[in-house]
């Protein structure tokens, strides 16, 4: 489902980049091997590796309000929040919730989606 929503977002680095490499005839394994490689880096694919470091940090530091103000008072951005695209909020994240949701039940990616949500709700408040 991942795949699919980051694939299904328009011409973005990894469509880009897949595309570049069909166009010398490179074939259908090297097109599709460049645009796994560029899901790979952080402004990407990648970004969820640091909204999941963000969550850590925040459960950590126990205190979800206060780590947000120190983290804007800081001019660093906020994780999962801004996109170059969607201006208000990125679609794609009901899609991926319902997932979670799915696979998740209860347990503890249940809860980690519990907490996702109630940092969400917090840093829209911040």
């Amino acid at each position: 489902t991942y795949l699919v929503t980051v694939c299904d977002h328009g011409l973005n680095a990894s469509t880009f980049a897949t595309r570049v490499v069909a166009s010398t005839l490179a074939g259908l394994t090297s097109s599709v091997l460049a645009g796994l490689g560029a899901l790979k880096g952080p402004l990407h694919g990648g970004a969820p590796g640091q909204v999941i470091d963000m969550l850590d940090a925040i459960a950590a530091h126990g205190d979800a309000a206060g780590w947000l103000r120190n983290e804007i008072a800081q001019g660093r951005r906020i994780m999962g929040f801004g996109h170059r695209i969607y201006r208000v909020r990125d679609p794609r994240a009901d899609v991926l919730k319902a997932v979670v949701r799915k696979l998740g039940g209860e347990g503890g990616t249940g809860r980690r989606l519990a907490f996702a949500e109630t940092v969400e709700q917090t840093a829209l408040e911040v």
